[in-house]
């Protein structure tokens, strides 16, 4: 018995057990493909000549497309340099990060979505700001993404709320303990007191010690004169009675002293004169 080595044979037409049946040659690889006996990837990139010009513009006389950077081309194989360009993408990769996100700016106007403290009401009374208007039209330049936009926004309109408050607080204090009831009188006033179409425009004025001093002088100025609830009294002397006891006292003899005492009588008549005036009257105290 003898062995005999198996052996796939050769297509008709050729003596190459390898080659491809009918004599058609196998298709060649794609470029840019690994060789099986190798581990080595290929080092450039190459492209159909339609599709080159679509993407990377049109061949220059180096072959070199217009779009593609000296150092990224392979001259001699009219290829991109695959790494090249890999080691910049690696390089980009580490200067970006996560701050790839912040790039993409929308088609339409920026949506500015709301937080904790900035709330719709907020970022609708701000919509019409020519400040932030003015902030995105920027951004929009720079290719910001809306959600970059957003914290940028919402930072800005936080940090101004919290101005705001602050300097509220410190006017305030200026008004000192009471200066809540203050402030509330000058509001209750200003809507008594004021036009409807003026009251806005008066109360957005109050942002300060002095303004609110300001209206309250306004307030007392407004006000109708006041009765003095403590008028100076007017001067004492004597009264009627008392000229009377005076006109009639007698002595220990029952004499009456106006008829006996002529210095005595002086006195009584100046005491009739400051109850009933000077006119001309009678002993008893009758006009004459």
């Amino acid at each position: 018995m003898t062995d005999e080595t198996s052996q796939t044979p050769a297509p008709a037409g050729t003596t190459d057990p390898n080659a491809a049946p009918g004599g058609v040659s196998p298709p060649a690889a794609p470029s840019g493909a690994v060789d099986p006996g190798t581990s080595t990837p290929a080092v450039a990139f190459t492209f159909q000549d339609a599709a080159l010009e679509q993407v990377f513009g049109k061949v220059g006389s180096d072959g070199r497309p217009e779009n593609v950077a000296p150092k990224y081309w392979d001259a001699d194989k009219k290829a991109i340099k695959a790494d090249v360009m890999h080691g910049q993408l690696k390089w980009l990769e580490s200067k970006l990060g996560s701050k790839i996100e912040a790039l993409g700016a929308p088609a339409e106007d920026y949506k500015i979505a709301p937080t904790e403290k900035v709330t719709a009401e907020i970022l609708q009374e701000f919509g019409e700001d020519a400040r932030l208007k003015a902030v995105m039209g920027v951004a929009k330049e720079l290719d910001l993404s809306e959600s970059a936009v957003s914290k940028i926004v919402t930072t800005f309109l936080e940090q101004d709320a919290a101005a705001v408050e602050s300097q509220l607080q410190a006017e305030l204090g200026k008004l000192g303990t009471n200066a809540s009831q203050r402030v509330k009188d000058v509001g209750d006033w200003i809507d008594a007191a004021i036009p409807p179409e003026n009251r806005d425009a008066l109360k957005a004025l109050c942002t300060t010690a002095a303004a609110v001093e300001a209206v309250e002088a306004l307030m007392r100025a407004s006000q109708p004169p006041r009765f003095n609830a403590n008028p100076t009294p007017a001067p004492t002397g004597p009264t009627r009675e008392e000229w009377e006891a005076a006109y009639f006292k007698t002595n220990e003899r029952g004499e009456r002293l106006v008829a006996v005492d002529a210095a005595y009588a002086k006195r009584v008549a100046e005491m009739r004169d400051k109850v009933f005036g000077t006119t001309r009257r009678d002993p008893s105290g009758r006009a004459a």
